[in-house]
C-alpha cells in the first residue's frame, strides 16, 4: 500500500492572495494543480453558479440565480472568483461545528464538492466524514441509475402550455421497490400568484415579471395531471449518461431546487433550464442554438441527434399515450360492427345481456368492454367538476361485465405514432406571387417565428388546430411595399379526434389579436383587431373535418368598417395524403356600426409538403375583390 502522509499545499495567485489546504495526498503522485484563477473561470463552474455574460460587472459575469443562499460568497452572484474562494472554504468548516450536518456546505452543494475534489483532494477526505442525510434520503441514497427527459406535448387549454412542456425524471434502480411513477422529477416554472389573467399572464412571461424555480415530485404527479387531467401524450427520452455523470446532474439539482430565477416565456423557460443541468456534462449541447426563443420540441430535437461518449445521447424513446389517445386507439381498432354495439350499449347497457353482445366472439367482446371501460373513464375524468354519479353508475356496470370475461386484453394494432424529435423545425418564412385584381401583380413575404398552422401540423403539434405568434406578412407591389398583417398572436384549438359519442364533442374555439389591413384592396388602413369564436367539429371521416363558429370581433373604426361585428363561419379541412392537405374557409361578418353592414370572405389554401424543411402552397382569396397566387416555405 502506497504510504499516505499529511502536507500543507499553498495555492498562490496572480492576486498575492493565497488559500492553505490540509488534505493527505499520494507521495507517488505529481500533483500539478490549476490555479484558482482558472478554476473560476472554468466553464463547468462558470455553468455550477449559473453565470452569464454580463459587461456591467467587473468580473463580467453575473448569476441567473437570485436566491441570496446559493452563494457562499457575499458577490458570489457576479464574482466567479470569489465565489469559488469562498465555497473551498466552506468546504474546509470542520463538521463538529454543525449540530446539522445537512447545514454544511459540503451537503448544500454536493455538484460542487464533486468536482472540486478532482482538484483538492481535502475535499473528498471531508465528503467521506459527513452524511447528509436530507440529501441521501432524497436521492434515495444515490439510487438513480438513469435520467429521462420528459417532452409533454402542447395543451392549448393553457397558454403557459401552448409550445409543450419538459421536465426532467430520475430513474431509480428499484432497489427500494418503487414503480417508475415513484421515481423523483424536477419541474422548472413560473412562480405564478393565484387568478392571474391570460393578458397579464402573457405580458409578464414574455417580459421578464415573473420569479420562477425548480421544484421536484414523484413522477406520477405530472403523469396523472398531465395524461389524465390535461389529456396530453407524453414522450420520454431515456438519456446515455455514465453513473458519475447522472451523479453529477441528480446533485446539481439538490443544489437549485427552490433558488430564485426570472422566468422569460420565450427564451430562459423550461426547455432553456433542462438543457442547462444537461449541459453540465462535458461534450453534450442540448440548448438549442436560437438567440430569440428556445421551443421544448426543439430541445428533443436537439438531445435526439445529438452524440455523448460515442454513442446516441439519446438511448431509448418510450411514448405514454394520455387516456383520450388511449380511447381514441381502441375505438378506431373496433369494427363497424363492434362501433355500432359500442354505440348501443352506450344508449342502454341492458345490451350488456341481449344476443347482439352476448354471441360476440371472446376477443370481440373484450375489445368493445375495455373500450368502453376507457370511454367512462375518459368522460369521468374530462368532466371531473360536474356531477357525474350517472356516468359512474354506467362504469361500475361496465366494469362488472368486464370481470366476467377471461383476463387479458386482445391485441390492437395502432398506427406507430412519431415522436416529436421527428417533427419539423418550428419557425417558417414563405415568398409568394399574387394576382390582385385590385392592386395587380404583388410579392408576399411572411415570417412566422412560431408555431404551426391547420395545413402543417406535425409531430406533437395538435393536429388541425394552429398556433402561431407574431406573424408577419409584407407586401411589395411594383413601386412600394406596406405591412400587410401582423398578428400578435393566432390560436386556433380543434378536438379533431372526436368520436361524436355523447360527451365527447369535438369543441373548437379561436382566438386572435394583432394589426391588418381592412380587407385586400387596401395598402393603408390597419387596424387593430381582436378576434374570438367558439364552435364545434364534425369528423366525417379519417380524411375530412368540418368545423363551425360563431363569434365575433373588435376593432378601430375605419375604412367604412364598424368598430365591433359578428361572425359565422364554415372551415372544412381535407387530409388527401400525409403530404397534401386542403382547407376551405367561408366567413359571414355583420357590422354593428358601420357604413359597411356586412361582408363575405371565402378562403382557399393548399399545401403540398416537399420535404421536412420546405413547402409549396397555393392561395385564393375572395373579400369582394379577387387575390391568388402561389408560394414556396422553408422551415428552420
Amino acid at each position: 500500500m502506497r504510504k499516505l502522509f499529511t502536507c500543507m499545499y499553498v495555492l498562490y495567485l496572480f492576486s498575492g492572495q493565497s488559500i492553505a489546504l490540509e488534505y493527505e495526498i499520494d507521495s507517488e503522485i505529481e500533483i500539478q494543480p490549476k490555479t484558482l484563477i482558472q478554476l473560476s473561470k472554468n466553464p463547468t463552474w462558470i455553468k455550477l453558479v449559473h453565470y452569464d455574460k454580463n459587461s456591467t460587472n467587473k468580473s463580467n459575469y453575473l448569476s441567473t440565480i437570485h436566491s441570496l443562499d446559493f452563494f457562499n460568497s457575499k458577490n458570489g452572484n457576479n464574482d466567479p472568483y470569489n465565489e469559488l474562494i469562498s465555497t473551498i472554504k466552506a468546504f474546509q468548516i470542520p463538521i463538529e461545528n454543525f449540530t446539522d450536518p445537512n447545514l454544511h456546505a459540503l451537503c448544500k452543494f454536493p455538484a460542487r464538492a464533486m468536482w472540486l475534489q478532482e482538484y483538492f483532494p481535502i475535499i473528498r477526505k471531508n465528503r467521506n466524514k459527513i452524511i447528509c442525510s436530507d440529501y441521501n434520503k432524497w436521492t434515495l441514497n444515490n439510487s438513480t441509475e438513469s435520467i429521462s427527459l420528459i417532452y409533454v406535448t402542447g395543451y392549448l387549454g393553457n397558454p403557459a402550455s401552448f409550445y409543450g412542456h419538459v421536465l426532467l425524471k430520475m430513474n431509480s434502480n428499484k432497489i427500494s421497490n418503487r414503480t417508475a411513477l415513484e421515481d423523483i422529477s424536477i419541474n422548472y416554472g413560473a412562480l405564478i400568484p393565484d387568478n392571474e389573467d391570460p393578458v397579464s399572464y402573457i405580458i409578464k412571461g414574455v417580459f421578464g415579471g415573473y420569479d420562477a424555480a425548480f421544484s421536484h415530485v414523484d413522477y406520477y404527479y405530472h403523469d396523472h395531471n398531465y395524461g389524465e387531467v390535461e389529456l396530453r401524450d407524453i414522450w420520454e427520452y431515456k438519456l446515455n449518461l455514465t453513473k458519475k455523470e447522472t451523479e453529477f446532474i441528480v446533485a446539481h439539482e439538490w443544489e437549485i431546487l427552490g433558488k430564485k430565477y426570472t422566468y422569460y416565456f420565450l427564451k430562459q423557460n423550461c426547455a432553456y433550464r433542462m438543457g442547462e443541468l444537461l449541459e453540465l456534462i462535458d461534450g453534450v449541447s442540448a440548448i438549442p442554438d436560437n438567440n430569440m426563443y428556445t421551443f421544448p420540441q426543439s430541445l428533443v430535437k436537439t438531445i435526439a441527434s445529438a452524440h455523448h461518449n460515442g454513442r446516441n445521447l439519446v438511448e431509448k424513446v418510450i411514448y405514454h399515450p394520455s387516456r383520450q389517445s388511449r380511447f381514441y386507439q381502441k375505438i378506431q381498432s373496433l369494427s363497424k360492427a363492434e362501433k355500432l354495439i359500442l354505440t348501443q350499449i352506450i344508449s342502454n347497457t341492458e345490451i350488456l345481456h341481449n344476443d347482439v353482445f352476448t354471441q360476440r366472439n371472446l376477443i370481440s367482446k373484450q375489445k368493445i368492454i375495455d373500450t368502453m371501460i376507457d370511454y367512462y373513464q375518459y368522460l369521468i375524468k374530462r368532466n371531473e367538476e360536474e356531477n357525474n354519479t350517472q356516468l359512474k353508475l354506467k362504469y361500475k356496470s361496465v366494469l362488472t361485465e368486464r370481470f366476467k370475461l377471461p383476463v387479458g386484453q386482445p391485441k390492437i394494432s395502432t398506427k406507430d405514432k412519431t415522436s416529436p424529435a421527428q417533427g419539423r423545425d418550428p419557425s417558417y418564412a414563405s415568398i409568394s406571387y399574387l394576382n390582385n385584381r385590385a392592386l395587380g401583380n404583388l410579392i408576399n413575404l411572411k415570417l412566422r417565428p412560431a408555431y404551426y398552422d391547420q395545413l402543417d401540423s406535425s409531430a406533437g403539434h395538435v393536429k388541425h388546430s394552429s398556433l402561431s405568434m407574431f406573424e408577419l406578412n409584407i407586401k411589395f407591389s411594383q413601386n412600394d411595399f406596406y405591412l400587410n398583417s401582423l398578428d400578435l398572436f393566432s390560436v386556433k384549438s380543434i378536438n379533431n379526434n372526436a368520436t361524436g359519442l355523447p360527451g365527447d364533442s369535438g369543441f373548437a374555439w379561436n382566438l386572435k389579436a394583432g394589426i391588418e389591413q381592412t380587407n385586400s384592396t387596401t395598402t393603408n388602413k390597419l387596424v387593430f383587431k381582436l378576434h374570438g369564436d367558439m364552435g364545434e367539429s364534425l369528423r366525417l371521416n379519417k380524411n375530412i373535418l368540418l368545423i363551425g363558429y360563431l363569434g365575433g370581433g373588435l376593432q378601430n373604426k375605419k375604412n367604412g368598417y364598424g368598430n365591433s361585428y359578428a361572425n359565422v363561419s364554415a372551415t372544412t379541412l381535407i387530409d388527401i395524403s400525409p403530404k397534401l392537405n386542403l382547407l376551405f374557409d367561408y366567413k359571414y361578418q355583420y357590422f354593428i356600426n358601420g357604413q359597411t353592414k356586412n361582408r363575405k370572405i371565402i378562403r382557399f389554401e393548399g399545401r403540398y409538403q416537399l420535404s421536412k424543411e420546405w413547402d409549396a402552397r397555393i392561395h385564393y382569396l375572395n373579400d369582394g375583390n379577387f387575390e391568388s397566387g402561389v408560394s414556396i416555405g422553408y422551415y428552420w
